[in-house]
């Protein structure tokens, strides 16, 4: 048996070297074809590099990922948009920011099904489902991993259902659903097994170790994790095998060998710091915590365990802190600490309820019953099909006969019933006629009026509609913004067909202005203001030749004040006006109770302003003239307040500016169409089912 196992892992030693000497060959032949592509087939080649570089250079995958976002932010490729996004939402799980990756998978999601992409739609869910394994979030995992199971089947993906079959087991080991968890993992191991995917075998092959690991199996569990780790040594995939050794340390400390179990979890450590994974971080630390418990090294256990609290609480991943409250528990309780062992029992129970609670048991069963119902169910027709086949013709027959007879008993019924209404419809036709009459009048004259109704309510629909069209003509129109502006977008979303909200641009002495405004109301109020605050706009720089943007406000606010008249209306704008020299390169501005927010060096700066408004309020000294100094890389954003005051979310509360600037942030890497796409699709999320407050604009640009 001994030799039969030895020659098996000589077998997978010889795969792995050819394995990583193929994949080294692929991406140099990848690189080759890169040169001689273009546009779609030029994506695909990106994104297939990107993948080939993500399990042995996290920075080349993020070079050629970046790559194939911008280019398919030029054409229109919502497969290979799909893919690109997918590898970077893949980058941002990897590196623990899981609120990113959610974001961008759920957009992949949307994009998938706008253009029936079910494997793009699948994989996205099953990622989903993924992470939310590790947020302890079960119930919510396995919905997320069955509705990727069935579109991955539909869409005939063989890869993925296998991958989304070893998640399915994952899932179930965390509930201790041994029985599903192990036909999940036999499912995912047939599947890879067609595939000749040796990779995806031995994961399938090593979370099967776990299942005999926790249930006291520790020789077959110690064989398979040894056969695992050999392959993934052999095929240098650092992540695998950073996992085999976590798991054999576990199995050797279950054993009392403490010193190897020690080498193993040090050993996978390093590895998991090389590939800057939190959670595989936050696991070993646990791990080592454990170990130095057993021994009785309770001193450096206490640590340990904390360590290990702090890291998983980065990407809450609740099932390594719940581990760390029932180990400090123990620590404390074994040095008769009893204040701070009662603490972390109160504080594991608490988060245990939380995890496991009732409800989320309840869905998991339901869900199990329902499979196995399904199972049966499919049996059953498979056996019982001729039976109803014969049963459906004795059916018929006798459906035949008796129709005949109900049939013609009908008929001599409907006879009788047709001869006496007949006489009744003689005499009631008169009445009848004159009720038709006077009807017939009533509905023509309320057709009149309704008539009369719509052709009104048309007219000032049409009105209002050729108001839109004057107001979008004054808007900065795409080939001004195009030639004084590099990488940017606008995402412009009025609450009614009219705005109050505008931007506008122009060109004059070499100089290039941008404003970003918000008109005193909404809709057609709103309009006319927006109408009057760009005519003010464009005298005070094209007719007046006022340069500096707080003078062109002071002159603004002025032609408002004499033109509205001073009786106490409150009307005008909050406005960003900005002013780029072509000459100097100097950006001066001015903003009147909205700031711009600057993104450099991945930190948010939100740059002053005055806080008044262009028009009548309570302070009217001059406005300042601010300056500012953007580097290569950074990100300027413009905005109103329309998308900070949406209210929304579970509780119908404002999204606010903070979580608006943090998205931004978070995003700022991004193509800008890209960028414009999320922001658009977490406002639509938000708001749900409720109606939009205000008007929003936002202008992004990229320098």
């Amino acid at each position: 048996m001994r030799s039969k196992f030895k020659l098996f892992l000589v077998l997978i030693g010889v795969f792995a070297t050819v394995h990583l000497f193929s994949q080294n060959q692929k991406i140099d032949s990848l690189k080759k074809v890169l040169l001689s592509q273009k546009d779609t087939s030029e994506i695909n080649t990106l994104n297939a590099l990107a993948k080939e570089f993500s399990p042995v250079s996290l920075d080349s995958c993020i070079k050629y990922n970046k790559v194939a976002l911008d280019k398919n932010s030029r054409i229109n490729f919502p497969r290979g948009q799909a893919k690109a996004m997918m590898r970077r939402a893949g980058i941002y799980r990897v590196k623990g920011e899981i609120d990113s990756a959610t974001t961008v998978y759920n957009l992949i999601i949307k994009i998938a099904t706008k253009h029936n992409l079910l494997a793009e739609r699948g994989e996205a869910y099953m990622f989903i489902g993924f992470m939310l394994q590790n947020q302890s979030e079960f119930d919510q995992s396995i919905l997320n991993l069955i509705k990727a199971e069935k579109d991955l089947e539909k869409a005939n993906h063989l890869l993925l259902q296998a991958r989304s079959s070893w998640m399915l087991g994952n899932a179930y080991l965390k509930i201790k659903a041994y029985r599903e968890s192990e036909d999940y993992y036999n499912k995912g191991k047939e599947c890879f097994a067609k595939l000749g995917d040796s990779l995806g075998y031995f994961d399938c092959v090593l979370n099967t170790a776990i299942i005999y690991d926790e249930n006291e199996r520790y020789d077959d569990a110690m064989k398979l994790i040894l056969s695992s780790e050999a392959y993934y040594r052999k095929v240098n995939h650092t992540g695998a095998l950073s996992a085999s050794l976590i798991n054999k340390a576990e199995v050797l400390s279950k054993i009392k060998k403490y010193k190897e179990a020690e080498v193993a979890l040090l050993e996978a450590l390093e590895l998991k710091k090389a590939l800057g994974a939190p959670l595989g971080i936050a696991t070993c630390i646990k791990d080592l915590g454990d170990l130095y418990k057993q021994s009785g090294n309770y001193v450096k256990a206490e640590k340990f365990y904390f360590d290990a609290i702090e890291l998983a609480r980065k990407d809450n991943t609740q099932h390594i802190i719940l581990a760390a409250y029932k180990a400090l528990y123990e620590v404390y309780k074994a040095q008769s600490k009893h204040v701070l062992a009662l603490d972390f029992h109160e504080k594991y129970v608490s988060l245990n309820d939380s995890i496991y609670n009732s409800d989320k048991s309840k869905i998991i069963e339901e869900m199990k019953a329902k499979f196995e119902t399904e199972k049966k169910d499919k049996q059953i027709l498979q056996k019982n099909s001729e039976i109803e086949k014969n049963q459906l013709e004795i059916e018929q027959k006798s459906f035949q006969r008796n129709a005949f007879l109900i049939g013609l008993f009908l008929v001599l019924i409907l006879v009788v019933i047709a001869f006496v209404g007949y006489k009744q419809k003689k005499n009631a036709n008169a009445v009848l006629h004159l009720q038709n009459t006077e009807i017939t009048q009533q509905k023509q004259l309320i057709q009149l009026q309704k008539h009369k109704v719509e052709e009104h309510q048309k007219e000032i629909i049409d009105s209002i509609n050729y108001a839109k069209k004057i107001q979008y003509a004054l808007l900065a129109h795409d080939d001004l913004l195009n030639e004084n502006l590099a990488e940017h977008f606008v995402l412009f979303k009025p609450k009614d067909i009219v705005s109050g909200d505008f931007y506008w641009a122009t060109r004059h002495n070499n100089k290039f202005y941008l404003a970003v405004c918000d008109s005193t109301g909404h809709g057609v109020p709103g309009a006319f203001m927006s109408l009057l605050n760009i005519g003010f706009l464009s005298e005070a720089i094209k007719e007046k030749n006022i340069s500096e943007p707080n003078e062109v406000l002071n002159f603004v606010r002025k032609r408002l004040m004499e033109s509205i008249g001073n009786d106490g209306q409150q009307d005008g704008m909050d406005a960003i006006l900005m002013c780029f020299d072509m000459n100097t390169k100097v950006i001066t501005y001015s903003a009147a109770n909205n700031e711009p927010i600057l993104i450099s060096n991945n930190q948010i700066v939100e740059l002053p302003k005055d806080k008044m408004p262009v028009g009548k309020g309570e302070k009217s000294d001059s406005f300042t003239l601010y300056s500012t100094t953007v580097n290569a890389g950074d990100t300027l954003y413009l905005y109103t307040d329309g998308y900070a005051d949406q209210f929304g979310g579970e509780k119908g509360k404002k999204f606010k500016y903070k979580k608006l600037n943090e998205l931004l942030l978070t995003n700022s890497s991004l193509p800008s169409k890209v960028v414009s796409d999320i922001l658009l699709t977490e406002f639509d999320a938000w708001k749900g089912d409720l109606e939009q407050v205000d008007d929003v604009c936002i202008i992004g640009i990229k320098f």
